[in-house]
C-alpha cells in the first residue's frame, strides 16, 4: 500500500497542518496536567475510543505513515488529555517521527495517568534506549511485556536487547510469540521475517556462544591501529584468522560485512539469513560465522557477519571500548570502557589533553548508528520545531545524502527551495550495488551539524533511502557521507555505553 501521490504544494501543505497540530497540541496538554480545572471537565477516552485511537496510530506506522499517526495521535491528546491511552499512542507517533524528547514526555505523562499502559513503557523504553540508559531500558520493556503479553513491539525489541548467547532460551521464546501474532503491514511483514529468519540462525548455532571478548580485566586497556585515511574512504587492516584484510571502516555499518572471497578464504559457516536495510533498500543477506576477529591486540570470536560486496567493520564491533577515529594521525585508537559504565553529569566535560576547540556533545544511539541534529537554510516552521536528524557514514562516498521527506520539507518554499536535478543511477550498499533509479541532485546546500558550518555540494536524494526509516522506526533526515567528515573533522570518538560524540573539527566554524 502506498500514499497517494499528491501535487507537491497539497503534500507540504499536509505536512504543515499534521506538524503544527504536534507542536502546539503537546505543549497545551503537558500544561493542562497540572491544571485541575483542565482535568475535572476533561474524561478519558471510552474503552472503545482508546482502543479506536490505538488501532489508528498502529496501522498508520504499519503502513509506513508516520505523519499521519502523528496527526491522530495528537488530536486524541487536544481532545482528552486525561486519557492515558492518547498520550501513549503520542509518544509511539513522537518516536517515529524522531522527536525523542517529546516522546518521552508523552511517554511519561501516560504513565503518570496509568503505570499498566503497555505502549507508554515500550515508547520509553526505547527513548531510554537511544540515550544508553539499558538498565532502565530493558526494566520498562521486560514491564511491557509482563503488561501485556502478546504486545508486538515489546515482544521484539525485549528480545534484540536480551544478549542472544546467555538468554538465547527466552529469545527463542519471544520471538516465536512475535511471528505467530502475524504483525500487519510493510513494517510487520520485514519484521516478521527478521524475527522468524533470527530464530533459524540462533538454531542453527545451537550452544554456539556468539561475540564473545575476553574477561574485562583481561581486554587490553589500550589499542592502537593504522587507519589508511583517503579520498575514497577509511579503512583498517582486520585479522580473520591467518587472512587479513584491509576493510572499510565504516560507521554507517552497524556490525560486520564481508565478501564472498574473503569468507571462502577464512571459512567462515554459513548459519542462515537475516533481512538488512541498506541504501540501496531491504535486502536479503547470507550470514555467516566468523571464528575470529582482531584489530591491533583487540580480539573478538564467534562474530555474525553478513555476505556482501566488500570487507566491512562498524564501530559498535568495539562497543565496549571508546573508538576514535584519528584522520589527521591516520590512527584508529581504541580506549577500554570503565566497568558498568553509563551516562553521567561529568560525561561533557572538558578532559585533560584536549586539543583547542574539542567538543562533547550527546548523540541518539539507533543500533550501531550515531544520530544528531542537523539543520539547512529553508527548512519550514514545522520541521524547524521537530528538529532534523542526520548520522555519520564513513562508509557514504557522496558528500551525503538527503532523505525524500527532508528534502520535500526544504523545498516547500519556492523562493528558497534548493535546486534539485534529477537523473538515473545506482547507489553503492553493503548488500549489492544497487538498481538503477531516478534520483535527485542537489548541487549545493549549506549545512549545519555537530557544531560546524559548511556548504555541501552535490547531496543526493533516493526513494531507496526509505528502507533505513523503515527498519530504525525513525525519521532520518540526512547521512553526512565520508567527503564532508574529512573536511569538516580531524578527529571523532564514539562512546557508545554514554552516548558521547567527541568532535575535533579542523576549525571553530567550517565553510566552503
Amino acid at each position: 500500500m502506498r500514499q497517494s501521490m499528491l501535487p507537491l504544494h497539497d503534500r507540504v501543505a499536509r505536512v504543515w497542518v499534521l506538524a503544527a497540530l504536534a507542536a502546539f497540541a503537546l505543549p497545551f496538554a503537558l500544561q493542562a496536567r497540572d491544571t485541575e480545572d483542565a482535568l475535572a471537565v476533561t474524561q478519558a477516552l471510552t474503552a472503545t475510543e482508546a482502543s479506536s485511537v490505538r488501532e489508528a496510530v498502529r496501522a498508520c506506522l504499519a503502513w509506513d505513515r508516520p505523519l499521519e499517526a502523528l496527526g491522530a495521535a495528537a488530536e486524541a491528546v487536544a481532545r482528552r488529555p486525561a486519557s492515558s491511552t492518547a498520550w501513549a499512542e503520542l509518544a509511539a507517533a513522537l518516536y517515529r517521527n524522531s522527536d525523542f524528547d517529546g516522546a518521552e514526555s508523552a511517554a511519561r505523562r501516560a504513565l503518570d495517568l496509568n503505570g499498566n499502559d503497555a505502549d507508554a513503557r515500550v515508547a520509553l523504553a526505547r527513548c531510554l534506549d537511544t540515550k544508553g540508559e539499558d538498565e532502565e531500558c530493558l526494566k520498562h520493556f521486560e514491564e511491557a511485556v509482563r503488561l501485556d503479553p502478546l504486545h508486538p513491539a515489546a515482544l521484539r525489541l525485549l528480545a534484540a536487547k536480551l544478549d542472544s548467547t546467555e538468554d538465547r532460551t527466552r529469545v527463542l521464546e519471544l520471538l516465536k510469540r512475535f511471528v505467530d501474532l502475524k504483525a500487519p503491514g510493510p513494517s510487520g511483514r520485514m519484521f516478521t521475517e527478521h524475527a522468524q529468519k533470527s530464530r533459524e540462525m540462533l538454531k542453527a548455532l545451537g550452544d554456539t556462544a556468539t561475540e564473545v571478548e575476553p574477561e574485562w580485566e583481561k581486554r587490553p586497556e589500550s589499542v592502537s591501529v593504522r587507519m589508511e585515511v583517503t579520498e575514497d574512504q577509511p579503512s583498517v587492516t582486520v585479522e580473520f584468522g591467518k587472512i587479513k584484510s584491509d576493510c572499510l571502516f565504516d560507521t554507517g555499518e552497524e556490525s560486520l560485512t564481508l565478501s564472498e572471497e574473503t569468507v571462502a578464504a577464512i571459512g567462515a559457516k554459513k548459519v542462515g539469513q537475516l533481512p538488512a536495510s541498506t541504501a540501496t533498500g531491504l535486502e536479503m543477506m547470507d550470514v555467516v560465522l566468523v571464528p575470529e576477529l582482531k584489530v591491533g591486540a583487540f580480539s573478538i570470536k564467534n562474530v555474525i557477519a553478513g555476505v556482501g560486496t566488500g570487507d566491512i567493520v562498524g564501530p559498535s564491533i568495539f562497543k565496549s571500548y571508546r573508538v576514535k577515529m584519528d584522520f589527521q594521525r591516520k590512527q584508529l585508537v581504541l580506549k577500554r570502557q570503565p566497568e558498568n559504565t553509563a551516562p553521567g553529569g561529568k560525561d561533557l566535560e572538558a578532559a585533560a589533553g584536549d586539543a583547542e576547540g574539542v567538543r562533547r556533545m550527546r548523540f541518539r544511539r539507533q543500533g550501531g548508528l550515531v544520530w544528531f541534529p542537523v539543520a539547512a537554510d529553508g527548512e519550514s516552521a514545522p520541521l524547524q520545531r521537530r528538529g532534523a536528524w542526520g548520522f555519520l557514514d564513513t562508509g557514504c562516498q557522496p558528500t551525503g545524502l538527503v532523505f525524500p521527506r527532508y528534502l520535500e520539507a526544504l523545498s516547500s518554499d519556492p523562493e528558497k527551495a534548493p535546486k534539485t536535478l534529477p537523473f538515473r543511477s545506482a547507489l553503492g550498499g553493503a548488500a549489492r550495488d544497487g538498481k538503477e533509479e531516478l534520483m535527485r541532485l542537489v548541487p549545493e546546500l549549506k549545512l549545519r551539524f555537530l557544531g560546524c558550518e559548511m556548504r555541501a555540494e552535490k547531496l543526493i536524494s533516493s526513494d531507496s533511502l526509505g528502507s533505513i526509516n523503515q527498519s530504525t522506526e525513525a525519521e532520518a533526515d540526512a547521512i553526512v557521507g565520508w567527503p564532508m567528515i574529512l573536511k569538516t573533522f580531524k578527529s571523532l570518538e564514539i562512546d557508545f555505553e554514554r552516548c558521547v560524540l567527541t568532535c575535533e573539527p579542523r576549525e571553530a566554524k567550517v565553510r566552503k
